[in-house]
């Protein structure tokens, strides 16, 4: 297996298809998913499953103190099996720091629902089997074998949604849908780990835990992991916040907008990750070089968004024509929530940006600030208008995390100068 860092276009062309592919995958998932078990279920019971979802995603920031681009920083000086096995390793024991205040969540909720409790818990489990599949998964990515990835991932996934709906038609309880998706990520890793052995030899005797090693990469993750938790909590927290301050029937609703909001998102990560060894390269090649593919990148992508979401405008009332008249209610957060998507498209090369020139200590300040604006205006602004308080909340500060905030640092003025430039599409050149 050549392990080179230097890709064609076509191998990156050929790494964002696979992402998209399992994207598009996911998408008809969560189609299924909305019309199937969200209308089964309806509105209150299905915000249970969503308010413990969210939740687990909020405790899941201790996992991201070992972040996936300093982890692809080490491929290239260090042995890759080893490095795959304590990052691996790392994550693992950071799920299970997570699951331990999980349970601790589950003694504070004592009035909760027994079926929110159980949902909960069983979700932190199939946490940690996701920490078994990073490194691996890290290392394909790096070399643009996500191929390998999505196969893994997409099996496990339509194996769950085949369940999914065999619970429904059996008139189950919700909690079964929380054991499908264990039964699918364990699936999803079995065969990924499969693949990984197929296309790497691997003498097991010589893997060792190097804790020095998992040290350094958290120290090093630091930053971007912070800044990549609180982007977490603060995209999160509206709709853990909407179950606290009104209903889980509220999150149930909200959850069909945000649930709709990441199909329009689905390129967001296939392109960002792929896009991180281009970034590399162009670096090396110089600034005039980077700026320009910088720009060009930027420019294309904010504009793709742009296009997409004046498109799923068109398509959002046919959708919702297949679901129950309970959850209408989610349009307007969907179309409040899709101006900061184009922010987040928009931004899609910062953080790698700001990883390649050693400044992810400006994520963290951003993202922590961020997150603070975030948690004030969602407390207001829920007990004001609800469900689209919480969308303009945070919307509001995706806007000033992912562009307005460039502007305040001397590093990010770049970023700021490139992210405007995309939206002037006809620019006048001199």
């Amino acid at each position: 297996m050549n392990d080179s860092n230097t890709y064609s276009k076509s191998a990156v062309i050929q790494n964002i298809s696979w992402l998209l592919f399992d994207k598009l995958i996911l998408i008809l998932s969560n189609l299924i998913i909305i019309f199937v078990v969200a209308n089964y279920y309806g509105a209150e019971k299905y915000g249970i499953f969503q308010y413990a979802t969210n939740i687990v995603l909020m405790l899941e920031v201790i996992v991201q103190l070992i972040d996936g681009r300093i982890v692809k920083k080490k491929y290239t000086n260090l042995n890759q099996n080893d490095v795959v096995f304590n990052v691996s390793f790392g994550k693992l024991i950071l799920s299970i720091i997570a699951l331990i205040f999980g349970i601790i969540l589950l003694f504070l909720f004592k009035n909760s629902e027994k079926t929110f409790k159980i949902i909960l818990f069983v979700l932190l489990f199939d946490s940690i089997i996701k920490s078994f599949r990073f490194g691996m998964e890290n290392r394909f990515d790096y070399l643009l074998l996500s191929k390998r990835t999505v196969i893994a991932c997409d099996l496990g996934l339509a194996v769950g949604t085949i369940l999914q709906i065999i619970v429904v038609g059996l008139n189950l309880n919700i909690t079964y849908i929380a054991y499908i998706q264990v039964l699918s990520s364990l699936i999803g890793l079995i065969i990924l780990f499969l693949q990984y052995c197929f296309n790497f030899q691997i003498d097991w005797k010589k893997l060792k835990v190097d804790i020095f090693f998992i040290k350094e990469i958290i120290i090093e993750s630091i930053p971007l992991a912070i800044a990549a938790a609180a982007a977490t909590i603060y995209t999160k927290c509206d709709s853990v916040m909407l179950g606290s301050l009104l209903s889980t029937k509220e999150v149930g609703i909200y959850s069909i907008s945000s649930k709709l909001i990441s199909m329009l998102q689905l390129f967001l990560v296939p392109i960002q990750t792929t896009l991180f060894v281009k970034l590399l390269e162009w670096y090396k090649q110089g600034a005039n070089v980077y700026k320009r593919n910088y720009v060009k990148v930027t420019t294309t992508i904010t504009w793709f968004a742009i296009m997409g979401t004046i498109c799923s405008f068109v398509i959002l009332p046919f959708i919702m024509r297949f679901l129950k008249q309970e959850y209408f209610l989610a349009i307007k957060p969907y179309k409040i929530l899709s101006i900061g998507t184009i922010f987040a498209y928009n931004a899609i090369l910062r953080s790698s940006h700001l990883t390649l020139t050693g400044n992810g200590k400006i994520l963290l300040y951003v993202q922590i600030i961020t997150l603070v604006i975030n948690v004030i205006l969602n407390y207001f602004f829920i007990r004001l208008w609800g469900m689209n308080g919480a969308a303009i909340a945070t919307t509001i500060s995706q806007g000033i995390s992912l562009f307005v905030s460039n502007i305040f640092f001397d590093d990010t003025k770049f970023i700021f100068k490139c992210q405007y430039e995309a939206f002037a599409i006809f620019k006048t050149k001199n």
